[in-house]
């Protein structure tokens, strides 16, 4: 487990305590670098926290609830939600939501958001990507995800839930999707686009087909036949009825899908996939559908689709006087 140390006044530290008890409230805490620390309630709670925000190094932590949205993303500002969908067992009875998308963009080709990271958030809305290097958006639920400018560098989503497609006509210079569960297709079609996909589901109903890319350690599932791009790199993936023509293939399984998960159930629609929280698509087989890295091919191989967030937790407290001012020590524990 990691650890980090923050201080602020008592007062802050019982609002936030009390909001954290009430769930329903909406609630961003702001962390800047130098250690200073925010309390925002309501429904603008993530703009009012943005506006304050550092162009780099803040964090911002949100309770459950639904936040507006922000508006551009202009800061390298990392998000931290309380998960995408509910998971009682982990104790996430309502998720965290953001209620009309994101953009982000610097607004000039000669500057880049860096090396941030947005988590456990469903993020209800088109997610806009341009001028980014290192961004990694973790463990969220994204509704329609678009490259919507060129300087895209070393993108990564993971541990996520795309429900439709990812899509742009911009070169892509880095883009990793892994133990993800993808709805529907993979569209973004740059003839000089850097994408690879590793350990996802993905449908075979995808009218059109997926875009050229490496594909490794993958599960095409559905009904609509359709296919995957020339000149792809197709890896130790388990196929069913989608044409692989013209693609770099090795050590691949072409299946009818019977039997392939051991909860049951295929993943198809003719367009698209049938997602089901409930699920833990672990194959039946393991053994047999081996990747390239060694683990089960599909989302339960590789790093895994564990979708409870790194939400900072309370773990001790310990105040101190300075001084007229009493302050609170206290440890946080990423879970």
């Amino acid at each position: 487990m990691k650890t980090k140390r923050f201080i602020f006044s008592v007062i802050a530290l019982c609002c936030t305590m009390v909001a954290w008890a009430q769930n329903e409230a909406a609630v961003a805490i702001l962390q800047k670098s130098n250690g200073e620390v925010k309390i925002y309630n309501g429904s603008s709670a993530l703009q009012n926290a943005y506006n304050d925000a550092e162009e780099t190094g803040s964090v911002i932590t949100l309770s459950s609830g639904t936040f507006n949205s922000p508006g551009n993303i202009q800061k390298s500002v990392n998000i931290y939600g309380n998960g995408f969908e509910v998971n009682e067992q982990n104790g996430i009875t309502t998720p965290t939501t953001i209620s009309s998308g994101l953009n982000f963009s610097t607004g000039s080709d000669e500057k880049s958001l860096e090396n941030f990271r947005i988590e456990g958030i469903y993020i209800n809305g088109e997610v806009k990507v341009q001028q980014t290097k290192e961004l990694v958006i973790s463990k969220c639920r994204l509704t329609d995800f678009t490259i919507s400018g060129n300087n895209v560098e070393a993108l990564t989503i993971q541990q996520s839930l795309l429900t439709r497609s990812i899509q742009g006509n911009y070169e892509i210079k880095g883009l990793t999707i892994k133990n993800s569960y993808i709805g529907f297709r993979v569209t973004a079609s740059h003839a000089d686009n850097q994408i690879l996909i590793n350990h996802c589901l993905l449908p075979t109903g995808a009218e059109g087909g997926h875009a050229k890319a490496v594909y490794m350690n993958c599960i095409f599932h559905g009904l609509y036949r359709a296919s995957i791009a020339t000149n792809s790199t197709v890896k130790h993936c388990i196929l069913r009825d989608i044409s692989v023509d013209g693609c770099i293939v090795e050590g691949n399984w072409t299946t009818n899908g019977t039997g392939i998960f051991e909860d049951g159930g295929y993943l198809e629609n003719y367009y698209g996939c049938f997602y089901d929280a409930a699920r833990t698509y672990k194959l039946s087989d393991p053994e047999t559908y081996v990747g390239t890295d060694g683990t089960e091919v599909g989302i339960q191989g590789g790093m895994g689709f564990n979708k409870v967030p790194s939400t900072p937790v309370v773990k001790s407290l310990s105040p101190t006087v300075e001084g007229n001012t009493l302050k609170i020590n206290y440890e946080v524990e990423l879970r």
